[in-house]
């Protein structure tokens, strides 16, 4: 084959060669577009630093958005090592270990994260920042909502703040319920034996204040059979007899009925010949 032939397919490849290389480097100026403004001096672990695309060629590398290090030349087959596992807590890596990779920490219940949520694979092969911890909760959050009662917190904390450790929680029955445990009222923020803080659990139980059975009058009736506060009970009588008394009457918050007992007494009728027959003899 000529001399030329070669000399001619040399200056083609290179041309698609370049042509390839300038439509590589446009789509990275575009991802780089939102890349930080580097800070100097630019931490010792950052890559050669680069502004385009022709000053990474040497390597096989692009010109690459590093995080804190801006633009640098970085490989294109960077991996980051695997992370350790993270006692007390979790570990995600949606995109596996690849660079510009984001790794995302979180705890179980009970623990808190102490250090950085997200770590980025770095173009040093490093994740970023510093390994997080899970350590347990110190501090108790607001004592258990228990059904018809309040509690009182001992020493009271300021506002959005939790517990202390031996916080104290005084739980009393609203008004018109009654505490039925015969058990302590109050419970401490303590630590179980994993260290973690908790609330103990309260043994209080509130349950509505009951009145006595009022009856039913004789020659009547009674509407209702919730005898417990704060239900209502009505009264009325057969025919022929007028209610005295209370028509309605509720259980009161202290388990007494409001008003008065009713009783059904009979109408009073009148003979009208009798009536007639007295006032003919005046």
């Amino acid at each position: 084959m000529p001399t030329y032939f070669y000399f001619l397919l040399t200056i083609l490849k290179s041309i698609n060669l370049s042509f390839g290389d300038a439509d590589r480097s446009h789509e990275l100026e575009s991802d780089n577009i939102n890349c930080p403004v580097t800070t100097f001096p630019r931490p010792s672990f950052c890559r050669k630093p680069c502004s385009h695309q022709e000053q990474c060629r040497r390597g096989n590398k692009l010109c690459l958005c590093d995080g804190e290090c801006g633009l640098s030349c970085i490989s294109k087959s960077i991996n980051c090592h695997p992370l350790v596992d993270l006692p007390n807590g979790y570990i995600q890596t949606p995109t596996g270990f690849l660079f510009n990779s984001i790794a995302e920490y979180g705890c179980d219940l009970g623990y808190i994260l102490i250090g950085p949520s997200q770590r980025r694979c770095q173009g040093n092969k490093e994740w970023s920042g510093s390994r997080p911890i899970c350590r347990p909760l110190l501090k108790c959050g607001p004592p258990p909502e228990i059904p018809y009662s309040i509690y009182k917190l001992s020493p009271t904390p300021s506002i959005n703040e939790d517990n202390e450790l031996d916080s104290e929680a005084h739980y009393s029955c609203i008004s018109g319920y009654r505490d039925t445990s015969q058990s302590k009222n109050k419970i401490k923020c303590s630590l179980n034996n994993k260290g973690i803080a908790f609330w103990e659990e309260p043994k209080i139980v509130c349950k509505a204040q009951e009145c006595q059975d009022p009856g039913i009058p004789l020659n009547g009736f009674r509407s209702g059979d919730n005898l417990q506060f704060p239900h209502t009970i009505e009264f009325s009588c057969a025919p022929g007899f007028n209610l005295v008394g209370s028509v309605q009457r509720m259980c009161t918050s202290v388990g007494e009925w409001s008003g008065e007992q009713p009783l059904c007494k009979r109408k009073e009728s009148f003979n009208l010949s009798l009536l007639h027959i007295s006032r003919t003899s005046l």
